[in-house]
């Protein structure tokens, strides 16, 4: 059922759900078209649960290296944003978002973009083009004037957990990320090193950094373990559903304050 309004000029749409390859997205918009500032203003709150990507990009029409793609995604986005063109919208948008994936396999996919080294150092790839599957991924990112910057932003593996920072800047279409791979236990490949995402949207590049980035993002915790904020957590059992991977990677987890890596300044440049 779609309910559709329109109140002292205000547009409101709630909520816009579909079943997309056995999982659900809902979708509630309010569209303003003229407030003080002079521009139209759109909220939008998505939530993506349980949504099979092996089996959204089934389709002939999606490029071979999609079909490989295995995982449960969930998440949200919820922003609030202001302009005359969709450049505008993008550029001031304020809000946050979280994705989160369990039983993901992605490198087949990621080879056509990254480097063999830099999927290496990572511990994505660790032969020729057998992918290692990743158990979770979580990320969850604060908005501030079309500037998306990591709180948390980890993914797992069966011997490495990859911590990220950074941001995404979408006024600019730029990207200013920082991957730190952390072995669980010793490996010969124990000595992985840090991976520098930069570029545009369009254009991507990859770099390893062995210096100048560890710092930033912190020391591995005992479990390789980084929690998002408390806020997120049941947000994850909502998109993915209960006893979802994610999910049992926190709870084993020592008890104690959570700990996340310290974000990076908040626009796609390097920090001061």
């Amino acid at each position: 059922m779609l309910d559709l309004g329109l109140k002292d000029g205000v547009l409101t749409l709630k909520p816009l759900r579909f079943h997309v390859a056995s999982g659900d997205l809902d979708l509630t918009l309010s569209f303003t078209p003229w407030v003080e500032t002079g521009a139209p203003r759109l909220d939008a709150n998505l939530a993506i649960s349980q949504v099979d990507l092996h089996q959204l990009f089934a389709s002939p029409t999606y490029p071979a290296p999609l079909h490989e793609t295995r995982g449960k995604v969930g998440g949200f986005v919820r922003i609030t944003t202001t302009g005359v063109s969709l450049r505008q919208f993008l550029a001031r948008m304020d809000g946050d978002a979280g994705i989160f994936i369990e039983n993901g396999q992605f490198s087949l996919l990621l080879q056509k973009i990254a480097p063999i080294d830099v999927l290496e150092s990572l511990g994505v790839l660790l032969t020729g083009d057998h992918p290692l599957p990743i158990s979770c991924f979580v990320s969850h990112f604060n908005i501030k004037q079309g500037v998306a910057t990591a709180s948390t932003f980890v993914f797992d593996t069966a011997d490495t957990n990859v911590v990220g920072a950074g941001n995404i800047n979408f006024g600019s279409e730029t990207l200013y990320l920082d991957l730190k791979p952390y072995n669980k236990q010793p490996t010969p490949l124990s000595l992985r090193t840090p991976i520098e995402v930069r570029g545009t949207f369009r254009k991507p590049s990859f770099g390893v950094n062995p210096t100048g980035i560890i710092a930033r993002l912190g020391a591995a915790l005992g479990l390789g373990v980084v929690f998002p904020p408390a806020a997120v957590l049941p947000l994850i059992d909502t998109g993915l559903g209960p006893q979802n991977a994610c999910s049992r990677a926190y709870a084993q987890a020592p008890p104690g304050p959570a700990r996340t890596p310290a974000p990076l300044s908040g626009s796609s440049t390097p920090p001061p």
